[in-house]
C-alpha cells in the first residue's frame, strides 16, 4: 500500500512537472514574441531570469518534502549557499545586471548573456540548491 501511494505521488509530481514546464515555455514564447513586436525587452528579460529558478525549486521539491516531514531543528547550509548559490545567482541575474545602468562597467556578465543556456542552467542550479540548503538536524 505504501509503495503504491509513493508511485502515485511520483507520477503526479512528474505530470505536474511536465505540465508546468509546458506552461513556462509557452509563456516564454509569448513574451519573446511580445518583445520582438514591441521592442520592450524588460518583461522578457525578467521572466527569462526568474523561471529557471522556479524550475530548479520544483525539481528539489520531493527531497524538500522528505526533509520537511522529518523531525528536528531547521538549519541552512551557508557554505553550500555561498559557494554554489551566490555564483549561480549572479549568473542567473547577469541579464538584468548587464542591461542596468551599471552594466557597462561589469563586462564579466556579458559572457552569461551571450550564452543563453548558461543563464538557464545557473537559474536551475540556484533554484535547486536554494531548497536543498534547508536541512533538519535532530
Amino acid at each position: 500500500m505504501k509503495t503504491s501511494v509513493r508511485v502515485a505521488g511520483y507520477l503526479l509530481y512528474t505530470a505536474l512537472l511536465i505540465f508546468g514546464l509546458w506552461l513556462l515555455f509557452y509563456y516564454d514564447a509569448v513574451l519573446l514574441e511580445h518583445r520582438n513586436t514591441t521592442y520592450q525587452y524588460w518583461p522578457y528579460l525578467w521572466y527569462s531570469t526568474l523561471y529557471p529558478i522556479l524550475i530548479g525549486a520544483f525539481l528539489a521539491l520531493p527531497s524538500f518534502i522528505r526533509i520537511f516531514r522529518s523531525y528536528g531543528r531547521w538549519t541552512f547550509d551557508w557554505i553550500l549557499f555561498v559557494t554554489v548559490g551566490i555564483p549561480t545567482l549572479l549568473g542567473t541575474f547577469s541579464g538584468p545586471i548587464l542591461f542596468s545602468p551599471f552594466g557597462q562597467y561589469l563586462t564579466i556578465f556579458s559572457f552569461f548573456v551571450l550564452v543563453q543556456n548558461l543563464r538557464f542552467v545557473c537559474g536551475i542550479v540556484f533554484g535547486y540548491f536554494l531548497l536543498f540548503g534547508f536541512q533538519k538536524k535532530s
